[in-house]
């Protein structure tokens, strides 16, 4: 019989997960022409669960959010995401020791030679460096992307990826952590440019390896997708024409 959790806000019983990290899916794909396995955690974002998992973000994000696009509109999706969100809240300490052994059976397989990154917030922004030690799993990479811009200040572990990520709120922030070397993400519609406010772009789409990017003040160019096609809050930077940008070789 599978464990179940109870929620505290509603008191209702929930089974806790069979699996907590995802590695079926469009992001992966990419990633394995580039030779590396993609394992990712989708949680229900924004306050979806009744619980804040995106501390930073804003209107715009919210509603463009990469939920909206491919599989995350989907019911089963979303309830297997909102499942394990009111996992993480309603028992940390279960919900940590399960993902410690699914990342002890990744990190196995990477020591053996297998190329496997992990994204923790797939559809969050949360610490997991703080409630993790990372670098337990050394053969493995993490990234993430973040609106929290403090966490650029915070040591981070060696096997640790982090790029900001912008929205019609915080440019200041992402200007900020260009100047300071790290790497930005920005939305773009209508094609990407070279350069944003004077920085290089690479292609962000090709892949979301985010590790790979050349490192020292790039911005990530991503196109919009998703509801974000329609966003008219400034969360998606319009262009007017498209022009070639620096793409990393594989």
């Amino acid at each position: 019989m599978r464990q179940t959790f109870t929620d505290a806000l509603t008191g209702k019983e929930w089974h806790v997960p069979a699996r907590l990290l995802t590695m079926d899916n469009a992001k992966t794909v990419k990633g394995e022409a580039l030779g590396w396995e993609t394992a990712i955690l989708y949680l229900a974002p924004a306050d979806l669960s009744g619980r804040e998992v995106c501390p930073m973000r804003s209107k715009g994000c919210t509603k463009a959010c990469l939920f909206t696009s491919g599989r995350g509109r989907m019911l089963s999706v979303f309830v297997g995401r909102l499942n394990k969100t009111l996992y993480l809240f309603g028992d940390r300490p279960g919900f940590l020791a399960q993902l410690s052994r699914e990342l002890d059976a990744l990190n196995a397989r990477a020591r053996n030679g297998a190329k496997i990154a992990v994204r923790l917030n797939g559809t969050s922004d949360l610490p997991w460096y703080r409630w993790l030690d990372l670098a337990r799993w050394e053969s493995l990479t993490f990234y993430d992307y973040t609106k929290v811009s403090r966490r650029f200040s915070d040591i981070l572990p060696f096997n640790y990826s982090l790029t900001f990520s912008r929205s019609e709120e915080n440019e200041t922030q992402a200007l900020e952590v260009l100047a300071r070397g790290g790497n930005v993400a920005a939305v773009f519609a209508g094609g990407l440019p070279e350069t944003w406010q004077g920085y290089p772009l690479v292609q962000g789409d090709a892949h979301d390896l985010r590790f790979l990017d050349p490192r020292g003040g790039y911005v990530v160019g991503l196109t919009a997708k998703g509801d974000a096609k329609k966003d008219e809050s400034g969360f998606v930077v319009r262009q007017a024409r498209a022009l070639p940008v620096l793409t990393m070789a594989a």
